[in-house]
């Protein structure tokens, strides 16, 4: 039997898909970032990040372009000498695309913290006015310059979040701690999570759970350096990663708008006993996190993520991503009711390969549309995240036609709807008859003709062809001839065709093809 040429280039296309694929991958977007510590999206512009530059630079990353001219330089106000000082986290107002305002929290040149605000010259614009910055919160005076937190966020709730660490040095102990602890003590900011109403920054907001006490806008305690926290946008859940001292990480999770809960430190570093004061080791009234892990293997810091609620990756939502900053590891998570229940070592698959590498991821990020982002420090790089396609394949063998043999079905092209490339191939079937695609939202098998009809659910005919002189048929699929199709969507696809001299029915059926469809 003579091979065709389509035949073959579908064999080698099959060969050249890996046995068992990766169904995340990481691709870089950007470079050139100088000691980078934060990307996020822009409100309403999914083609459009911002990331920071510890110096004091807010830089703009616009259709993979670094651009030269920041958005906003205020180098000379920002203290950064120290490996944890710096600008440090960003915000934008839940207003910014109408009025362009922003938040940053930095170091200043005492080694404070400080949150400011700052306007863009005007809204949608590239560049912010230095000169329109307003003080938020601060400056707090910081005893060391490590710990020093530093994460902004808007809750649901349009209150402004801002997480402080103990203010350095080991064990919050020293110059400049309290006794027992600044995490533990009701006299400082240091070690807790802060809610701040941005319209009137020096009153507590209704709600705070400490509104008469010397710190009121304190809204939860018992940390130690939480670097980096998010929330959930579709649940209000609060996921704070709390970076530990010499045995174990941490992720904090907080239901949404319950404050005054207490986290642990320094009586605890995560579910370990420390034996120092201020609290009491597994006391009912502290709150335990969902998740630890060990300084093992090279681990030493955890930077907090973000859960995934984005389109293009139905299989990952709810999804928490975070990191280590040590080793490079990457890691997700899902959690219900606080317990953890599924995770995923994710730094093999989003490994970016060739000369790139992911060393430090420093922070992680989502643009308007909910695509994920991880910030890789020491290569001032920035990586989207991806799904990649799982091979289509094949169920429900075909029955011997007059060929001798059992029309089979393959795809060429991938299942990604953004590279749109993907033509079914069918071949060994009768030379130069008459027949069609049908596709289906089910697998079945069912006799019907001279084989079996290997697709169910809602089955929908697609334009009809002919086999060519070698008996093989190509049908192109368009996203937008197939209604529904969608990242995460599966259809299963089979060959109708004559046969007159294949059996009493006239007509058989090739195997069946499953094709997962991804972004």
């Amino acid at each position: 039997m003579r091979i065709s040429s389509l035949f073959l280039l579908a064999l080698l296309a099959s060969m050249a898909l890996p046995a068992s694929a990766q169904n995340l991958r990481s691709k870089l977007v950007a470079g050139g970032l100088q000691r980078a510590s934060w990307v996020g999206g822009l409100p309403n512009t999914p083609g459009k990040l911002w990331a920071l530059e510890q110096d004091g630079r807010v830089r703009v990353v616009s259709n993979g372009n670094l651009l030269a001219t920041p958005v906003l330089d205020i180098n000379p106000i920002v203290g950064s000498l120290g490996n944890e000082q710096g600008l440090l986290s960003l915000a934008f107002d839940p207003g910014f695309a109408a009025n362009g305002l922003f938040y940053v929290s930095y170091t200043d040149n005492n080694g404070a913290s400080v949150v400011a605000r700052y306007a863009l010259n005007a809204p949608g614009a590239d560049t912010a006015d230095p000169a329109s910055a307003q003080i938020i919160f601060g400056p707090l005076a910081q005893p060391q310059s490590n710990l020093n937190g530093g994460c902004i966020a808007f809750g649901p709730d349009a209150m402004l979040y801002l997480g402080l660490g103990d203010g350095g040095s080991a064990n919050d102990a020293g110059t400049g701690h309290a006794i027992g602890g600044n995490a533990q003590s009701a006299h400082t900011y240091l070690g807790k999570l802060l809610r701040i109403d941005p319209a009137n920054p020096g009153t507590a907001p209704a709600g705070n759970p400490f509104p008469g006490s010397a710190t009121p806008l304190t809204w939860a305690s018992g940390l130690r350096n939480p670097w980096r926290f998010s929330f959930d946008e579709a649940t209000g859940e609060l996921y704070m990663a709390d970076v530990g001292q010499n045995t174990r990480e941490e992720i904090n999770l907080q239901p949404p708008g319950l404050g005054g809960l207490n986290y642990g430190w320094r009586c605890m570093e995560g579910t370990d006993c420390t034996g120092l004061s201020g609290c009491v080791c597994n006391d009912p009234a502290l709150t335990l996190p969902i998740h630890t892990y060990p300084h093992t293997g090279g681990l030493c810091a955890i930077i907090g993520g973000v859960v995934y609620r984005g389109s293009a990756i139905p299989a990952l939502q709810g999804s928490y991503f975070f990191a280590d900053y040590c080793s490079g590891k990457l890691w997700s998570l899902r959690q219900s009711g606080g317990s953890v229940t599924e995770l995923i070592d994710r730094t093999a698959q989003l490994a970016p390969g060739g000369l790139l590498a992911i060393q430090n991821p420093v922070s992680f990020g989502t643009s308007a549309d909910g695509t994920l982002y991880i910030l890789d420090q020491t290569g001032g790089e920035i990586f989207r995240v991806e799904e990649v396609c799982s091979v289509p394949s094949v169920y429900c063998l075909s029955a011997p036609n007059s060929t001798g043999f059992g029309a089979s079905i393959t795809a060429i092209g991938s299942a990604s709807l953004s590279q749109n490339n993907l033509s079914l191939l069918t071949v060994t079937c009768p030379a130069n008859v008459t027949g069609l695609y049908i596709y289906g939202t089910a697998q079945a098998q069912v006799p019907l003709g001279n084989g079996f009809r290997c697709i169910g659910g809602s089955i929908v005919r697609m334009p009809v062809l002919q086999t060519d002189a070698f008996g093989d048929a190509v049908q192109t699929v368009l996203p937008g001839s197939i209604p529904g199709l969608a990242p995460g969507v599966t259809r299963y696809f089979q060959f109708w065709y004559r046969d007159p001299q294949g059996g009493g029915a006239g007509f058989n059926l090739s195997d069946g093809l499953c094709v997962p469809f991804c972004n």
